[in-house]
């Protein structure tokens, strides 16, 4: 579908094949929308009048005067402002009749006579700069119908669509703006989002392919403008966008996405693997996306490989422990959304991934077991295991990479197949003194194999001891019936029941009757700062707290979120990114200790971050933020374990439960996740427990309030974590005998 309207020309169209059809020209748009044709006798003298198409069929400036060597259907737009129609106009002939340099005759605002070329100044910026200042927005006719009456009937007004086929309409509104009206989009049984895509030209390919080692910046092409999550899709949507600059061409396109294709060839599942493979990964993404970044892993661990030409990956299959795994292949990027970096909407998706994965035999008869990366120096000693499939001779080495000492050699005859331990307790040479670097190097070598190499990080900053929780949420607009209602929900929910509850879990009318000998001291210091007011801020006022000792634990039940920021909107307009959450987390007095021992962040996009803000010129995301590390490391290395939980997708305001007949909104049900994490199955006095762990507490929430999955809910961190403090020992050394429902 096309449409001209004033100066830009937008095309429209559904994509599934990558073809655009044709709509009509600006004159059948003028009728279809009952633009007023002015009789050419009537046409003002002076105003803003627009061409539709222009000599070259690239936008140009509007003039104060209509042409005077062209007589062509002008229509009112209104405000003073006319649609000009010519695209039925032969420019081509006009140029064979006066030369390569014809002009439109338009006068001066000075009366004399102009003489503007016909082809204008090529703009060069790329689209991702051309349309960062656009703004889009998914309309909810029912709230706009009470509170903006002009932009209602503008909705509203659209001509009928008889096209039983997805399709969109466009039409402008105001001097900045345009509506998308979506019809007919049938989103029920797919898992990618609804994208908005815009390029200056249409015939842009929608896809091109990703060469990780030969990728160019030079391409061009469609971004994503805007997102509707598949749950959300209606047979009729409508989408404002507004900042609209008058002198470029724009063209929209509808197509289902979520973040890059990939596809793997080179391998068949569950083929026996060993020593080193390679496996190709074509991956496919918007023609005008930069900055994709690509991570291997299995099953978590990160795979040791390389990568070459056409994204051809080769793996040593000997440092992931002999079994089926799962090599997972994904791309990300943070370059496909047209936003302002300096502005980022607040609920907004502003970064894609896509994974493909394959299940491989490995099989090796030497391979790395357990790296016991990240571990902590308070275990004592540390041990590092490699398997060997017969009797071999080994020898091994831990040494120093800053300057390549040995600290400690192992060497001797192994009679049989067996697990190879490395034992080392942290110390240097002489086997007393504290080893003080932050990484070490461990080789192994079995006769008739080759040398295996790690180098292990050393975790010295610890997890928070077990202590308080700090509660908050956001408020939206009290003088609407929704924002009263979401805050007095979460007045209620978080700031009464759920602070109740963690402040008086040691007492005796409580709901818990817990003591500290059961989870830990300190436990019931509790304290809820809501952001609430334009007087309160976020930094200021409530995640600063996090310095004090008291708190080891912090949730948001609620607030808007982009993925780059946790905040703001037209009510409370204040926002903070996950630098300014890791620098008062860091800021904790105990800075051996510092990462929070939980967290949980209620907010649209909070897990779904490849990058985020700059903190030390590095990207960090909301989770290391939170000083969570991630699952793989936690479950394969003897660290004090934290846990959080974030959310990769749009997290719904209310709806939870209607199958239960509830209809709970996000701060309620974001209670009910923390009141299991901290009394476990059996919620009354006297049979609560505190060893429940946090995935049961959470897995239990999604149970009772299915839309969650919605949101896409992820887990963090140790997922055996339990509430009870006094378990964070055994814990570190992947004890789990005191958790129920690990």
């Amino acid at each position: 579908m096309w449409s001209r309207i004033g100066l830009a020309l937008i095309a429209v169209s559904f994509d599934q094949s990558t073809s655009a059809q044709p709509f009509g020209t600006a004159y059948e748009q003028a009728q279809r929308t009952e633009l007023k044709l002015i009789p050419t006798e009537e046409v003002p003298k002076s105003g803003t009048f627009w061409l539709a198409v222009g000599p070259s069929g690239q936008p140009m400036p509007p003039f104060p005067c209509p042409p005077s060597n062209l007589t062509l259907p002008t229509y009112d737009l209104g405000n003073g402002q006319f649609l000009i129609d010519d695209s039925n106009f032969d420019y081509v002939s006009l140029r064979k009749e006066k030369g390569s340099n014809a002009s439109l005759n338009v006068p001066s605002s000075g009366d004399e006579e102009g003489d503007p070329a016909l082809d204008p100044i090529p703009d060069t910026r790329r689209n991702y700069e051309k349309f960062m200042n656009h703004s889009f927005l998914l309309l909810d006719t029912n709230a706009i119908a009470l509170t903006d009456s002009n932009l209602y009937n503008a909705c509203v007004s659209f001509p009928d669509n008889t096209n039983t086929a997805a399709n969109l309409q466009i039409a402008s509104y105001g001097t900045n703006a345009v509506i998308v009206k979506a019809n007919h989009f049938d989103y029920s049984a797919e898992s990618r989002d609804f994208a908005l895509l815009i390029s200056d030209t249409v015939d842009r390919p929608t896809w091109k392919s990703i060469d990780f080692l030969g990728a160019s910046d030079s391409e061009d092409g469609w971004l994503v403008q805007g997102t509707v999550p598949n749950w959300e899709v209606t047979d009729t949507m409508f989408f404002l966008i507004t900042n609209v600059a008058p002198d470029y061409t724009a063209f929209f396109k509808a197509i289902p996405y979520s973040g890059p294709v990939i596809e793997i060839t080179g391998a068949q599942p569950y083929d026996v693997v060993s020593n080193t493979m390679t496996l190709t990964a074509t991956v496919l993404d918007l023609s005008g996306v930069t900055n994709v970044q690509f991570n291997v892993n299995v099953d978590g661990p990160l795979a040791r490989y390389t990568l070459g030409a056409s994204n051809v990956i080769t793996i040593d299959t000997r440092y992931n422990p002999n079994d089926v795994g799962n090599v997972y292949i994904t791309a990300f990027e943070n370059s496909a959304r047209v936003y302002n970096p300096t502005n980022p909407p607040d609920k907004a998706k502003l970064f894609f991934s896509g994974s493909a994965s394959i299940p491989l035999d490995f099989d090796n008869e030497t391979y790395l077991l357990f790296a016991s990366d990240n571990c902590s120096p308070d275990v004592g000693t540390n041990y590092i295991y490699f398997s060997i499939d017969q009797a071999r001779y080994i020898t091994a080495t831990i040494s120093d990479p800053s300057n390549g000492q040995t600290i400690k050699s192992f060497a001797g005859n192994v009679p049989y197949a067996a697990t190879v331990s490395l034992s080392w307790n942290f110390t240097g040479t002489n086997g007393v003194t504290a080893y003080t670097n932050d990484t070490y190097k461990v080789t192994f070598t079995a006769s008739n194999s080759a040398t295996l190499t790690i180098t292990n990080r050393v975790v010295r900053g610890g997890v928070r001891p077990g202590a308080g929780c700090l509660l908050t949420y956001q408020w939206e607009d009290p003088a609407n019936t929704t924002g009263s209602y979401l805050n007095s929900r979460a007045d209620y929910s978080i700031n009464g029941d759920l602070k109740t509850l963690y402040q008086d879990i040691y007492r005796a009318y409580s709901l818990t009757w817990y003591s500290p000998t059961v989870v830990g001291t300190n436990r019931n210091l509790a304290a809820c700062y809501p952001y609430y007011s334009q007087s309160i801020f976020w930094r200021s006022n409530i995640i600063n707290t996090l310095t004090n000792v008291y708190f080891s634990e912090f949730t948001i039940a609620q607030a808007h979120g982009s993925g780059a920021t946790i905040g703001g909107g037209d009510y409370l307009p204040d926002k903070f990114d996950p630098a300014d959450l890791l620098y008062y987390v860091r800021g904790y007095p105990d800075h051996q200790k510092w990462r929070l021992r939980k967290a949980a962040l209620w907010t649209c996009y909070s897990g779904d971050l490849s990058y985020g803000a700059t903190a030390g010129g590095q990207y960090i995301n909301w989770f290391e933020a939170c000083g969570m590390l991630p699952n793989a490391q936690q479950d394969n290395g003897l660290m004090y374990k934290n846990c959080g939980l974030f959310f990769a997708g749009k997290l719904p305001q209310g709806g939870f439960g209607r199958a239960n007949s509830e209809n709970k909104v996000t701060c309620e049900v974001a209670a009910v996740m923390d009141q299991t994490w901290v009394c476990g199955l059996n919620q009354y006095p006297g049979g609560c427990d505190p060893t429940y762990s946090f995935r049961y507490a959470v897995q239990s929430t999604i149970n009772r309030y299915v839309e969650l999955t919605n949101g896409i809910p992820v887990l963090i961190g140790f997922k055996k974590c339990v509430y009870s403090s006094i378990y964070d020992d055994e814990l570190r050394n992947l004890n789990t005998t005191h958790v129920k429902r690990p």
